[in-house]
């Protein structure tokens, strides 16, 4: 029997364990990101665009060169900052080549991520921003202190980036005094501006929205192999069924648009049928078991796209807590005395039943079919507690096995 003790312990490395694994995916390694080529283009010197593939790097490599290739078999080419004007994804982010002002924290010429573009441009480099109207200008970033006042300690922030952009708005008589330093709220206040000017067209420049909520809705078939973990001789039958629910993937595409976190909830009811024979009190004991229980399932977890958001591979991890709804169990029990004599009784509510709790793996494919739909195909891995047990202690084990199928949007 396992103890609680033990399954707290487990619980406790598979959250340290995907935790962990979105770490690792946060930081975005080149064995994660390098090889990620999507459509784009680069302007070489002389304003001369080449369409092609660029390397899909949401980190900072991004903002020293660019991996470009004419097509796929192709091999890639890095180019500096020196020998092209700008690079782009297509519907994403674009950069432009730019030597940084003499009192911008690092010198020399890089690439620099359009914002906004108009009479006032705004880009930023590595969580700095810079205007520009005539020049590249620097908004340094938000800088604080403590000072001691009347005898407490008073932390101060220095916004010098207000009266920086103060100066170039001030003939449109507009105010940054309550802006914050956020791409968010700077590409708004550069935006009225440039409406102030007169260009009524808003240009952004492939702007990802912080926060991306995805649906989907599935069918799939399960089989699931139950064991009773104090019945040594028994032997259950799997449980096949089919089902179907729905669920949501969370995302930040302005970060990393190939982690997500997934929730789902799904119904499933399994009809388990076991056989138990073994010797009691010199007799012979043979019993049927039918166990009926149906449940909500949520998992929980995280998806991984290796190529993006159209059509990639992609696995998922995670935990999925069951709660029953109905329950029932029913067995069938023959007696058979030495001397032939055979007492048949049929045994109702001999069991108890408990909460599942487990974790789960999956491999599958996505295929866009437009640019807000997708269908995926998946084939998910499940172990767990089993339905038989105590809310202290678990007597069974479950092992699933799915195909599922469906479509996001």
């Amino acid at each position: 029997m396992v103890s609680t003790s033990f399954l707290a312990r487990v619980v406790c490395r598979i959250s340290a364990g995907l935790l962990l694994a979105c770490l690792l995916i946060l930081l975005s390694p080149e064995w994660v990101h390098g090889q990620d080529f999507r459509q784009g283009y680069i302007v070489r010197n002389g304003n001369d665009t080449l369409r092609g593939l660029i390397a899909y790097r949401p980190g900072k490599k991004g903002f020293r060169e660019c991996l470009f290739k004419s097509s796929k078999k192709e091999k890639s080419t890095r180019l500096s900052p020196d020998a092209i004007e700008a690079y782009g994804l297509t519907g994403d982010a674009e950069f432009v080549s730019a030597t940084l002002p003499p009192d911008f924290h690092k010198q020399g010429k890089v690439f620099i991520r359009k914002l906004v573009q108009g009479p006032l441009s705004l880009y930023v480099y590595r969580g700095t921003f810079v205007v520009k109207k005539d020049t590249l200008v620097t908004l340094p970033r938000l800088k604080g202190n403590s000072i001691k006042v009347d005898g407490r300690m008073v932390y101060q922030e220095n916004k010098r980036y207000v009266g920086l952009l103060n100066l170039q708005l001030q003939d449109c008589s507009m105010s940054a005094n309550t802006t914050k330093y956020t791409g968010k709220e700077l590409t708004s206040l550069v935006n009225n501006y440039n409406r102030c000017k007169g260009q009524m067209a808003l240009i952004k420049a492939g702007n990802r929205p912080g926060t991306r909520v995805d649906f989907q809705a599935f069918g799939g078939f399960l089989q699931s192999n139950l064991t009773v973990n104090y019945l040594s001789r028994n032997t259950f039958s799997p449980s096949k069924t089919v089902f179907g629910g729905i669920g949501m993937d969370i995302s930040s595409p302005r970060s990393n648009d190939k982690l997500f976190v997934s929730l789902e909830a799904f119904y499933v009811k399994s009809t388990y049928q076991g056989y138990y024979e073994a010797p009691y009190n010199g007799d012979q004991m043979r019993q049927d078991i039918y166990l009926n229980v149906s449940f909500l399932k949520i998992p929980l977890g995280f998806r991984f796209n290796f190529r993006g958001t159209s059509n990639t591979p992609y696995f998922r991890l995670g935990i999925a807590q069951s709660f029953i709804l109905t329950k029932s169990d029913r067995t069938l029990q023959d007696r058979v005395a030495s001397n032939g004599v055979v007492q048949s009784d049929e045994l109702v509510g001999g069991y108890r039943f408990k909460n599942p709790l487990g974790v789960w793996g999956a491999v599958g494919y996505q295929k866009s079919i437009s640019s807000r739909i997708a269908i995926f195909g998946e084939f998910r891995f499940e172990r767990s507690n089993g339905p038989v047990g105590t809310p202290i202690q678990p007597f069974s084990h479950v092992v699933n096995y799915n195909a599922i199928c469906g479509i996001r949007y």
